[in-house]
């Protein structure tokens, strides 16, 4: 009987996770820039040491079988480890390599990870970055993200956080929106004013003023899917909107949104990292980590902030009482 072939190459348990990750034989190759026949001839061997059918297979859709699936969180482990593994010779040499994929909303990649890849890659030049930016909740474990980053409250998850900057919200409109439609005094006033909203729907806008709270319940003249698009939206002056203040504050200094209401503000939050514990422990996980933390850190230091010491460069947006911003 002819012996089966060895379990010998790990370029088969990559194929066969990238496979399960894309959902195709075709989405695998192209992430991992291979040709359609080389994944296929890839999946076939692997099997073929297994002895046993990975997945069904016909012309619309893939799926595990049941040994497929417990292959697979065999296949995932041993992958991680080798990845560690990877890391830990690098570690000794000094190294910091490999890639690593981040995850973060649109906008904010776009107005803030983005520009500091430049400097990740001189400092660490042999690096791969995926940055996936996306206003969608990815699974970080199934998509194989190292580093999330979050502007929303946190869920209850297995993942380690990382408080990187503090973030609030700033209601804003351009001025050719306020000429038309005047200037909203009080949070009350955004009931009779256009506003734009996205994402799930949410119980309101929340303001704070002096121990007060008033929740605005908005109703969306506007509704988008995207902070980004409810951005583009502001600017064009279809009404008012409720935004980062890491994603208004360059529209604020060149005067093509206004900030409003200046005696209320929005509560302080966190902007978490996001882990899974294991990818912590790898050195350019947290070399990358480290860096975020240190730019956007930096960064904050030029925004409204901290109503204690508003920076003048900037319209302060609004003003929280001492005891707040303690707590924030």
């Amino acid at each position: 009987m002819q012996a089966r072939p060895r379990l010998e190459q790990i370029g088969d348990l990559r194929a066969f996770a990238a496979i399960v990750d894309g959902g195709s034989l075709s989405a695998a190759a192209r992430e991992l820039d291979q040709s359609l026949a080389g994944i296929s001839k890839r999946l076939q061997r692997l099997e073929q040491a297994l002895g046993v059918r990975l997945m069904h297979r016909n012309t619309r859709q893939l799926s595990l079988t049941d040994e497929g699936r417990e292959f697979l969180s065999h296949c995932r482990e041993l992958l991680e480890q080798l990845r560690r593994t990877e890391e830990l010779i690098g570690q000794r040499r000094g190294d910091v390599s490999g890639q690593i994929r981040i995850t973060a909303g649109l906008a904010f990649a776009r107005r803030q990870i983005a520009p500091l890849l430049g400097r990740l890659l001189a400092r660490h030049p042999q690096l791969r970055i995926d940055l996936l930016a996306t206003d969608e909740v990815v699974d970080t474990v199934r998509a194989g993200v190292d580093i999330a980053i979050r502007q929303a409250p946190l869920a209850d998850s297995s993942l380690v956080a990382r408080a990187l900057v503090p973030d609030r919200r700033v209601l804003c409109a351009a001025p050719a929106y306020l000429a038309e439609h005047g200037t909203p005094q009080t949070p009350q006033d955004l009931l009779r004013h256009r506003c734009i909203v996205f994402g799930d729907a949410a119980p309101g806008w929340t303001f704070m003023r002096h121990g007060e709270t008033q929740v605005v319940p908005v109703a969306g003249t506007v509704r988008v899917n995207t902070g980004d698009v409810a951005h583009a939206a502001a600017l064009g002056g279809a009404g008012l909107v409720h935004k980062s203040i890491w994603e208004v504050a360059d529209d604020l200094r060149r005067g093509q949104l206004v900030a409003l209401l200046p005696d209320w503000s929005s509560p302080l939050q966190p902007i978490h990292a996001l882990m899974p514990s294991a990818r912590l422990q790898v050195p350019r996980v947290r070399r990358v980590l480290d860096f975020l933390q240190e730019e956007l850190r930096s960064a904050a230091e030029v925004l409204p902030l901290d109503p204690l010491r508003p920076p003048p460069s900037l319209p302060w947006p609004g003003k929280l009482a001492a005891a707040e911003l303690a707590t924030a």
